[in-house]
């Protein structure tokens, strides 16, 4: 049965492994573990300029928690973050995020992401990327897609390469509370039609096209 009120809840993307959508409070209290010391508080290779993965347990999770409930509560088609989870086999395995500001003006987007530890050097980050980037140019007529990876993660950027990424700068940041570098990268719409990846597919999207800021109209190609 259809939302009634927050039609995001009935977008759902599916790729060969995975369904990518927004979670229930039940789903995040089950992907809230995964996000643990083996992926989050080594400093010496943290990915992410968060400051809560820096947290201690329970206090971490509980953030994870607030963050991703928060996005509702911020939500306006001028302004937006879209924190999907990827399940595998209905278990929740990782994040992909997508956000906007004056995306009907702009037509740009940014993405972010994170595989749980235990699921990770599989593919996956591949299929939750290319899911959320399906969304963004067939559906939503995005004309350029951004990222961000630090200097040393090569399976992020190993990802982004796959996809059709070229680097575009290196700028200083903060990883937790310690300073890194980063590589930044774009992705055209042109390099995301000649490395697209086959077997995505999208439901749910036509009720909220508007949330998005867009026309309401569908971008599908050919």
């Amino acid at each position: 049965m259809p939302h009634a009120l927050w039609p995001l809840f009935d977008l759902v993307i599916t790729t060969p492994r995975l369904e990518v959508r927004l979670p229930t409070d039940d789903e995040l209290a089950l992907l809230a573990p995964h996000a643990n010391d083996s992926i989050f508080t080594n400093s010496a290779s943290m990915p992410f300029v968060l400051n809560w993965p820096f947290l201690p347990s329970p206090d971490r999770q509980i953030s994870l928690y607030q963050w991703h409930t928060s996005l509702r509560a911020t939500w306006k088609p001028q302004a937006w973050n879209l924190s999907l989870v990827a399940f595998l086999d209905g278990q929740p395995i990782g994040n992909q995020a997508m956000e906007a500001r004056n995306f009907g003006k702009l037509k740009t987007v940014e993405t972010g992401s994170y595989i749980a530890a235990p699921w990770q050097r599989q593919g996956f980050g591949t299929e939750i990327r290319a899911a959320i980037l399906e969304l963004a140019f067939a559906e939503l007529g995005a004309i350029e897609a951004h990222s961000a990876a630090r200097i040393d993660n090569q399976a992020s950027s190993g990802v982004s390469r796959k996809l059709g990424y070229v680097e575009n700068g290196q700028r200083n940041t903060l990883f937790g509370d310690e300073a890194g570098r980063e590589t930044l990268l774009l992705l055209t719409r042109a390099n995301w039609m000649a490395n697209r990846m086959p077997g995505v597919s999208i439901s749910g999207i036509d009720r909220c096209r508007s949330w998005f800021g867009g026309n309401g109209e569908s971008w599908q190609t050919a």
